[in-house]
């Protein structure tokens, strides 16, 4: 099985992990633990998009994740507490 590159972007005790191929996930991290949380469902729209290779790491602003594909960027605005 050939590697996954990731980006990371920690915030507030969770980490955006953003595959290659797009994908978010959000997991919380402490010192003592960590578990997923949430993965975000890119709408169809989005998926032409954020295409591979998406190897930039995540930014977020406020409550607007930006997220870059190969050539184009996606924004999302998302309830992050």
């Amino acid at each position: 099985m050939p590697a996954l590159s990731v980006a990371l972007l920690y915030v507030d005790e969770h980490i955006f992990v953003q595959s290659e191929h797009g994908e978010v996930s959000l997991i919380e991290a402490t010192p003592q633990h960590y578990w997923p949380v949430s993965l975000l469902n890119l709408p169809d729209g989005a998926r032409q998009v954020v295409r591979r290779p998406a190897w930039a790491a995540p930014a977020l602003a406020g409550k607007r994740l930006y997220i870059c594909g190969n050539r184009e960027l996606a924004c999302f605005e998302i309830a992050f507490e």
